[in-house]
């Protein structure tokens, strides 16, 4: 758990505050009576969120107007007391400390840090973020997570079925849904990557329903109809597997001459290849001497010129030309490896049986025709198959989510309801949670609309969450109490104070309410800030906010 935060920028008649300590339960940041905004109550809570990784107190008004500065932290866990610094100009690092504050030259990124209070609060479920699930839960001025009536959004831009999602996480049941989920996911890329093999006509194209299919059916019966018949006109009868075996063997000698032209080709590039290097590709001197002959006024100076560029030109070249040489020779033997294998299978298949050209052609027609039905067919029951299963994939995955809702739902309102009993003398309708799909959900309270009890619904979620789940701690700024009637608040005053997790809140004008929540919050008070030099930072820029500034 926090146990304290400190800041050379945390003042109070221009000396450094003393660090804020915090317990198990409730902490309290406590305003003056007449209910002062901008001393700091919200900023107070923004440096909670802060060291607990948050990032809107980067962007708070009070370090626009304080400048950045560092604050140090300490959590404990399992009697082990860590040490940090985090500062507002270099958000990103975490400095690991020594128990005076010293930096030990260790660090975590911001990321490495919430992965790490993840582990140490237990909080490590598959897919669960820290961030996005604590951050939530703490409701402060500043922070665009207070809409009383969709609680489980983190932003108002974030999407029903990832808010739903975390919670999901957060009472770790998405370990029931994983499974599921990767099932479907599976059937889904088997069946798109099917649809993409036929796209591009790696598999044949599918019918286009039941009715083709048949119609397939009807011809590919009418064509083998038409195949025997044509197997049994001929002077001798053939079986299929000997009408089949002769295809193959006019596949053999086609294959056959297409390897022998291949050699011979190559042959005849070698042939020449050796020539050139015998020979050589430029002139002789005796070749220049007959030049002269035809040609007395000839620059032979510059044909010597000429010619001795080609030839070191003819070096290259010869270079060149025994790689190509040993290139074909090695094709070759490969060549001659496979008409080898060629003729090896020829002779296995038999004497011809010496049908005619016309016959197999025909024959091979049909056959194909036949093979590219049937090929057709299988591809739509294939198709109809992983439909089959991604659907029932999809089925089983939305009867567990169904159940887990449920659950959780159930959890929640019951736990809302216990709550909600303990703020009044008589029975009050409780809040309810309804999940309507993975994707939807309605938060109300039946028969009142009112936005104290909204506010105050809010609230008993929340506490719902803390005690059902391994959440490790909520915050609720001052803002949600003013929205709250005063018998509400001494209930909510009662939950906090018996709660074994960490709560914080900010809260003014304590002696205008009953005894029990005053008492309750004086006795809980971990800072109290006041105007004239008392306020968080020492100074007051009221006059610089907005006046509706909750601080």
């Amino acid at each position: 758990m926090l146990i304290e935060i400190r800041s050379k920028a945390f003042k109070a008649k221009d000396k450094i505050r003393p660090p804020i300590t915090f317990k198990a339960g409730l902490n309290v940041i406590l305003g003056g009576e007449d209910g002062e905004n901008s001393i700091g109550k919200s900023s107070a809570l923004l440096a909670i969120d802060f060291v607990f990784g948050g990032s809107t107190y980067i962007r708070s008004d009070a370090v626009k107007q304080v400048g950045h500065h560092t604050i140090f932290f300490c959590f404990k866990f399992e009697d082990t007391l860590y040490y940090f610094a985090r500062d507002t100009m270099y958000p990103e690092t975490i400095h690991i400390c020594n128990n005076n504050y010293k930096l030990t030259g260790d660090s975590y990124t911001q990321s490495e840090f919430v992965d790490w209070l993840n582990i140490q609060y237990n909080l490590d479920f598959p897919e669960l973020k820290f961030r996005n699930t604590v951050g939530r839960f703490f409701r402060i001025y500043g922070k665009p997570n207070c809409d009383e009536k969709q609680p489980l959004k983190i932003r108002p831009q974030e999407g029903m079925k990832e808010a739903i999602d975390t919670l999901v996480k957060l009472f770790d049941r998405y370990k029931f849904i994983e499974g599921y989920k990767q099932n479907l996911d599976i059937q889904t890329e088997e069946q798109k990557a099917f649809r993409e093999a036929r796209k591009y006509n790696f598999v044949p194209s599918l019918v286009d329903g039941k009715k083709k299919y048949d119609t397939n059916v009807v011809r590919i019966e009418s064509l083998k109809l038409a195949r025997e018949q044509l197997s049994q006109a001929t002077d001798d009868y053939f079986s299929e597997e000997q009408i089949e075996r002769e295809n193959l063997r006019r596949d053999l000698k086609d294959e056959a001459y297409q390897l022998n032209r291949k050699i011979e080709q190559n042959k005849s590039k070698i042939s020449l290849l050796k020539i050139n290097l015998e020979r050589g590709l430029y002139p002789t001197e005796a070749d220049f001497e007959s030049l002269v002959n035809y040609f007395p006024n000839v620059n032979l100076r510059r044909l010597h010129e000429v010619e001795g560029f080609h030839q070191k030109l003819a070096i290259i070249l010869n270079d060149e030309f025994v790689k190509e040489r040993e290139l074909l020779e090695s094709q070759n033997i490969e060549l001659e490896e496979a008409l080898s294998e060629v003729n090896l299978r020829m002779r296995e298949l038999g004497v011809s049986t010496q049908l005619s050209p016309e016959f197999l052609d025909q024959y091979s027609k049909i056959t194909n025709e036949i093979k590219d039905l049937e090929a057709q067919n299988d591809s739509y029951l294939k198709l109809n198959e992983l439909n089959d299963k991604k659907r029932r994939a999809k089925q089983a995955l939305d009867q567990n989510i169904e159940s887990i809702l449920l659950e959780i739902e159930t959890q929640i309102n019951n736990k809302m309801e216990d709550f909600n009993d303990e703020l009044y003398d008589e029975k009050r309708k409780a809040p309810v949670l309804k999940f309507k799909a993975y994707n939807s959900y309605s938060f109300y309270t039946p028969d009142d609309d009112g936005t104290g009890t909204n506010y105050k619904g809010m609230v008993l979620f929340d506490l719902a969450a803390l005690s059902l789940t391994k959440l490790p701690a909520i915050a609720h700024d001052s803002l949600i109490f003013k929205n709250i009637e005063d018998e509400s608040i001494d209930g909510i005053m009662r939950i906090y104070a018996d709660s074994k997790k960490q709560i914080f809140i900010s809260f003014d004008r304590a002696s205008s309410y009953n005894t029990n929540i005053s008492t309750i919050v004086y006795d809980n008070t971990r800072l109290e800030l006041g105007t004239d030099g008392h306020e968080l930072y020492g100074m007051n820029w009221k006059s610089k906010e907005n006046n509706n500034s909750s601080e």
